[in-house]
């Protein structure tokens, strides 16, 4: 055979240089969707966690300012002392004995406050109480949290309405919530 009619197998560089091209814009528009589907489930996953959040506020607002006797003007609960403001709202609860029935002269106390970006809710039950002394998360991404009153002093409102604002990235939300006192002591 002679050596100058051999055929050569493989690719040409021009053939080589198109395969590579190929896939270099081949992954550049599976990483672009990649990005873009990304930030749609981020944003997905803010609105939907935004919208938790607003619900857990106001069920837990809205039920134990219902339950409330009054608003404390402050009250240590967890060896933290905390005080009613525009920051921070403490409600005093008439104690529950077991089949739910109140107990004269017992109560609680609940405290809803923001520490950096979260909103809790801590318990403090009276020994003789059902109720539980427990620290809980109501929500998270929080902006800002303020509580305004129908009267200058905490103790004396009849009415406390909550303002809880979230942010997360650029999505942004807001809920109120307006709770009525029984102020009976």
């Amino acid at each position: 055979m002679n050596l100058f009619m051999r055929q050569h197998s493989g690719f040409t560089l021009i053939e080589t240089l198109l395969a590579i091209s190929i896939f270099v814009v081949a992954s550049i528009i599976i990483g672009s969707l990649f990005i873009s589907h990304s930030k749609l489930y981020g944003m997905q996953e803010a609105a939907g966690s935004m919208k938790l959040y607003k619900t857990m506020f106001a069920k837990h607002l809205g039920e134990t300012g219902e339950a409330a006797i009054i608003v404390s003007p402050a009250q240590t609960i967890g060896g933290i002392p905390y005080t009613s403001t525009s920051s921070t709202v403490i409600f005093k609860l008439p104690g529950l004995d077991a089949s739910g029935d109140i107990i004269n002269g017992v109560y609680d106390y609940v405290v809803f406050y923001r520490d950096t970006n979260t909103l809790f809710m801590e318990t403090d039950a009276d020994a003789s109480s059902q109720r539980k002394d427990i620290k809980q998360k109501v929500a998270g991404k929080v902006d800002n949290l303020i509580f305004k009153y129908d009267t200058a002093s905490p103790a004396n409102a009849g009415l406390v309405n909550g303002y809880l604002y979230l942010k997360s990235g650029t999505a942004e939300d807001a809920v109120s919530v307006s709770v009525y006192l029984r102020n009976k002591e």
